[in-house]
């Protein structure tokens, strides 16, 4: 079963990056993120900009899940992860920075496993920051 965790990073952000929702912003919100299939860890990465990938993942499935999708990250020349759709059923979950084997995830899961990630970490920042996805997503950003 696929399992996201992540860090926030507790850091002052000034309230001018913070009002305006802009890619400065995206680029001052990361974190540790761990990314494990069943108990195994997968990807395991500091520094991650975790706003920014939670605009891209939002995007994605609201917009089109039956596309592959490419988390380009601002911070590296090379997507760092790829949903690949495998069939009608499964994604093939994949990384540049991957500790372990590549892994297949049921729609359903990945779906819901996703919508979790943005929800948990919309939740931290808005106690932190005020903020949360939905607002960059309305700004059109990234």
């Amino acid at each position: 079963m696929l399992r996201i965790d992540f860090k926030l990073y507790n850091k002052e952000i000034e309230s001018q990056y913070i009002t305006e929702c802009g890619l400065m912003l995206l680029s001052l919100i990361e974190g540790d993120l761990k990314i494990y299939n069943n108990e195994t860890l997968f990807f395991d990465e500091p520094y991650v900009n975790l706003l920014e990938l939670s605009v891209q993942l939002y995007r994605w499935i609201h917009n089109n899940i039956k596309n592959n999708f490419v988390y380009d990250c601002m911070d590296n020349e090379e997507p760092i992860l790829i949903f690949t759709k495998t069939n009608n059923k499964y994604w093939l979950i994949d990384s540049i920075w991957k500790k372990g084997d590549t892994f297949s995830i049921e729609n359903r899961m990945l779906y819901n496993k996703i919508k979790n990630y943005i929800k948990t970490l919309d939740k931290q920042l808005k106690r932190q920051y005020g903020i949360k996805t939905l607002d960059l997503i309305k700004k059109n950003i990234h």
